[in-house]
């Protein structure tokens, strides 16, 4: 009942709960009145977690999602009118992907941690991946195999890059600066495998990732060390084969470690050990069939009740049908893979859902596919789908998405969009209207639709300054792909609503910093054709209106906690030791938001992390868009700005193309090392917005 006082303490007595036997292969759980108490039942710890959410759901009102609103605290406790049990069918309710941790979840500190696993216990999620400490095993690890104590810390990259170098991308980015912080890492990783323990959720924990430093090829076996490609632009990795006598050496010390320092567990991510550069693809068909085996063994060596867990991005179907000691599940992340790969070829699956957009807080998330819950249809044509699974890279953007994913992992039907969204609004504003309808209806043919969710959304006010706006991030486009009015008249009736919450307020800022980036978009456009047409005076009128709209958003997004990166910086503060520890944590935070990718002229990713995000709008983007017009402006007489340069990344132009962006560059990396924004001051968010908007709307 730990949870419960957590989050209920002035009426935790109220509560009694039973762990009931289970008659059935499902799970089973539920509450009811009892002898004057609300009596939670279920067939196991999480299911108990999982009664206590759907009484707070159910009995009063409240959200049980996390973020972007107040923090779950229940205050009072109503005895149920009716009784209400349910069976789950999914054996596993899975949450977790690498990249939430180095997006957001390296921030938190144990506090912010603790809550995030209760409300991920009370959605009656039963599975999470975990990857904190995961920079200190690395260490220990190069560390144990007598590489030198400072080698091997500036072997690993910074916690907002840290999920990458797992993924075996790159190493040593943003590197590591305190030995402090990996011990902390480390220790905050064993209580977190505890917490998850304590609330029946079963963790998984990570393997080696065969990445290794480059000087490895001078201390062992130049032969068993494989050179893997460039990554975006980021220096050649180096690999051990997984066949070879010293993979097998530093696979079963990473994972002795990781039972020392982090704690036991069953399930084990290792996709990214499933491709390597090794020659043909005969050989490398060969040397996948071989390395599994190997891997199989080593495993099954160390731990005979383990399970190798693969995402489908890293799902090669040769290396999980050479398993056969250890069990084998597979994480579908998106949802795209079951059926391109025959189901898995019988593997044991979690249908995902992601919203796979690394922490750019875009209006984006096709609802409507969500509430069909497509774990129904999947599980009539294969029975080895065991499970459902949440596989966000962050969670604080579209509240609405997540919750209704959360709401959906452990429904074994459809949901009713129309009675969902009205409870939705009361649980998050307080009160409902009757043209709460209208509302999703506008939700359905914007932002929230299927058509506006099949690629990523980008920003014109984050977009790297040029003439031809094509995408901000990677595969992404700035385009709006429905009418802005539309998006605007939700706006307009909550703001008739009025409520007074935090959900409230976010979402006002979050449409209305919408509405204002998606007109940027036309007014670029029309920017863009007067510089063709050499029309300077409404130019320079046009170019000081979009600079006022980064102002205007800028101001919205200041005025909300949820979108100030002041906040974020307090959050370091909180996991920061000392200054300089800050400072490092805040250099990692910005260029993973800012310039992302390898500081030099081949960066492929740029933008890759782009946030409209309030007080970093001024000094980041404002910035770009100021020296981009002025050059513009001096270009002006001969039209001597190039539109696109002749080599292109990712259907962008690349990182440095001519000298403009070679200063650009420059500007980008000095606002990294420097950044450092106003405290959090509160503001009238409602009138800020209402304000703001009438400028433009009315």
């Amino acid at each position: 009942m730990d949870f419960i006082s957590r989050l209920a303490p002035d009426v935790k007595d109220r509560f009694t709960y039973e762990i009931i036997e289970k008659t059935t292969e499902q799970d089973f759980y539920g509450y009811k009145e009892r002898h004057g108490k609300i009596h939670l039942f279920g067939t196991d710890k999480v299911c108990i977690a999982a009664s206590f959410g759907k009484y707070v759901q159910n009995c009063l009102g409240k959200c049980i999602a996390p973020f972007c609103a107040e923090k779950l605290i229940v205050t009072e406790a109503p005895l149920p009118e009716e009784e209400f049990s349910s069976y789950i069918d999914q054996k596993w309710r899975v949450f977790g992907d690498y990249t939430f941790y180095s997006n957001e979840a390296w921030r938190w500190d144990l506090a912010e941690w603790e809550y995030f696993l209760d409300i991920l216990a009370i959605n009656g999620i039963n599975m999470a991946v975990n990857l904190v400490g995961n920079e200190g095993l690395c260490f220990y690890t190069l560390l144990k195999m007598d590489f030198p104590q400072s080698f091997a810390l500036e072997f690993v990259s910074g916690p907002a890059f840290y999920a990458w170098q797992m993924s075996n991308r790159f190493d040593n980015y943003v590197p590591n600066k305190s030995f402090d912080h990996i011990e902390r890492g480390l220790e905050m990783g064993k209580k977190i495998v505890e917490k998850m323990k304590e609330l029946g959720i079963t963790p998984v924990l990570s393997t080696f990732s065969g990445l290794v430093p480059m000087v490895t090829t001078k201390l062992f076996d130049a032969k068993q060390v494989t050179i893997e490609d460039k990554w975006a632009g980021f220096a050649k990795t180096y690999k051990l084969r997984i066949d070879s006598v010293n993979f097998r050496r530093f696979f079963l010390k990473y994972l002795e470690i990781q039972e020392e320092y982090i704690g036991h567990a069953d399930y084990f991510i290792c996709n990214q050990l499933c491709a390597s550069s090794v020659g043909t693809k005969k050989k490398e068909l060969a040397y996948i069939e071989s390395a599994a085996r190997e891997l199989d063994r080593a495993m099954d060596y160390f731990n005979e009740n383990a399970t190798l867990v693969f995402t489908s991005e890293g799902y090669r179907k040769e290396f999980a049908d050479r398993i056969s000691r250890c069990g084998v599940l597979v994480f579908d992340i998106d949802a795209s893979l079951h059926e391109k790969t025959d189901f898995f070829s019988g593997h044991e699956f979690i249908l995902g859902n992601s919203q796979h957009n690394n922490s750019h807080n875009s209006m984006q998330g096709d609802i409507s596919e969500i509430s069909e819950n497509p774990y129904i249809a999947c599980k009539e044509k294969c029975s080895n789908c065991v499970g459902t699974g949440l596989f966000p890279e962050s969670l604080r953007q579209n509240p609405m998405f997540f919750t209704l994913s959360f709401d959906v992992l452990t429904e074994s039907r459809k949901i009713n969009l129309d009675d969902w969204y009205k409870k939705y609004e009361l649980a998050r504003y307080g009160k409902t209207d009757d043209n709460s309808s209208e509302r999703l209806a506008l939700y359905l043919k914007t932002c929230y639709s299927k058509e506006h969710s099949a690629v990523p959304v980008g920003s014109a006010i984050c977009t790297r300054p040029q003439l031809n706006l094509r995408h901000t991030g990677l595969y992404d486009r700035v385009e709006p792909l429905y009418n802005n009015g539309d998006l605007l008249e939700i706006y307009r009736s909550l703001e008739k609503l009025d409520a007074d919450t935090d959900g409230f307020e976010y979402d006002l800022v979050n449409i209305a910093k919408q509405l204002l980036d998606n007109d940027a978009f036309f007014l670029h456009k029309e920017i863009a054709s007067l510089y063709r047409d050499r029309n300077m005076e409404i130019f320079n009128e046009k170019v000081e209106k979009f600079l006022g709209i980064i102002d205007d958003v800028n101001e919205m997004l200041v005025s909300n906690r949820f979108f100030n990166a002041s906040c974020i910086i307090d959050e370091l503060k909180k996991i920061s030791a000392n200054e300089d520890e800050l400072t490092y944590f805040i250099i990692n935070y910005i260029a993973s938001i800012g310039l992302w990718g390898p500081m030099i002229e081949d960066n492929h990713r740029y933008d890759y992390g782009w946030q409209l995000l309030g007080n970093f709008l001024p000094c980041y983007q404002k910035v770009r868009w100021e020296k981009f017009f002025d050059h513009l402006s001096g270009q002006f007489r001969f039209l001597g700005f190039q539109e696109k340069s002749r080599k292109q990344s990712y259907d962008r132009d690349i990182f440095v193309s001519n000298p403009f962006y070679s200063d650009m560059a420059r500007f980008e990396q000095g606002v990294i090392l420097t950044f450092n924004p106003p405290p959090f001051e509160e503001k009238d968010t409602k009138t800020i917005c209402k304000e703001t908007l009438k400028k433009y709307y009315e």
